[in-house]
C-alpha cells in the first residue's frame, strides 16, 4: 500500500532527496530547490513519475548519474535507522 501512494504522488515524496543530492553534487540550495520544485510540478500536471522526469532532464543528468537518480528513491536510505528506532521503543 506505501508504494501505491507513492506512486500516486508521482513520486514527489522523493523532491527532498533529489534536492540533497544536487546540492552534494556542487548546486547552491536554492538552485536546486527551483529545479525539483519545478520538475515536481510538472510530475503533477503531466501525470508523470519525478524519477523519469528526472532522467530526462538534461540539466539534472549533467550533475546525477542514473545511479544516483535511483539513489534518491532507495527504500534502504528510509530504513536505515528502523531496527534502531524498534531497539529504543521496545527495550525502553
Amino acid at each position: 500500500r506505501i508504494k501505491e501512494n507513492i506512486s500516486l504522488s508521482y513520486d514527489t515524496v522523493y523532491a527532498q532527496r533529489f534536492m540533497h543530492k544536487l546540492i552534494e553534487k556542487g548546486i547552491t540550495r536554492e538552485e536546486a530547490y527551483d529545479i525539483i520544485q519545478e520538475l515536481s510540478s510538472e510530475a503533477y500536471d503531466l501525470k508523470e513519475s519525478l524519477v523519469s522526469l528526472a532522467k530526462q532532464n538534461g540539466y539534472i543528468r549533467t550533475y546525477l548519474t542514473f545511479e544516483d537518480i535511483e539513489d534518491c528513491i532507495s527504500e534502504d536510505y528510509y530504513l536505515k535507522h528502523v531496527d534502531y528506532i524498534y531497539n529504543e521503543v521496545l527495550n525502553s
